[in-house]
């Protein structure tokens, strides 16, 4: 949705995470996870566009059409929200879950990095950064794909 503007992103974000809060045994502050992705991702793509508005200026000059967002600004938005929500999302796991991962299909890498590792608290943090990085690099690639698709059309 980030795509669409600061405010669509946000919005989406806040909307997704009250279902999820609804739905399962999230908690709404993850919110500020949500909600941070909409806005590196919406900074993100504010940047590519002011470099595709340049780009297009000196591409009309020699007769080329712009090329619409890259796969470098998907994968920038990815990784930074991944950063982002691996430190709040961790902060609030430890200050929600007493480092306990909330979700039972986490236990399994949650506590194969704490027998590797033996600290809880390590074991948590990392975890949730591994997993933030693997979602985002998936979503990323899946909301390229779809831009993509969308922009032929």
């Amino acid at each position: 949705m980030a795509l669409c503007g600061l405010v669509p992103g946000v919005l989406c974000a806040f909307l997704s995470n009250l279902v999820l809060s609804i739905s399962t045994h999230s908690t709404l502050l993850f919110s500020v996870c949500h909600i941070s992705t909409a806005i590196i991702a919406a900074l993100v793509f504010i940047c590519e566009d002011s470099s595709i508005i340049n780009d297009d200026k000196a591409k009309r000059f020699h007769g080329k059409k712009p090329h619409g967002y890259s796969i470098e600004s998907f994968l920038w938005a990815g990784l930074f929200s991944a950063i982002i929500n691996g430190f709040l999302g961790n902060a609030i796991a430890d200050l929600v879950f007493s480092v306990k991962p909330e979700r039972p299909s986490a236990n399994v890498v949650f506590q194969g990095i704490y027998v590797a590792f033996h600290n809880l608290t390590f074991a948590n943090n990392f975890g949730g950064f591994v997993e933030n990085v693997v979602d985002k690099m998936i979503s990323a690639l899946l909301s390229l794909l779809f831009y993509k698709v969308g922009k032929v059309r």
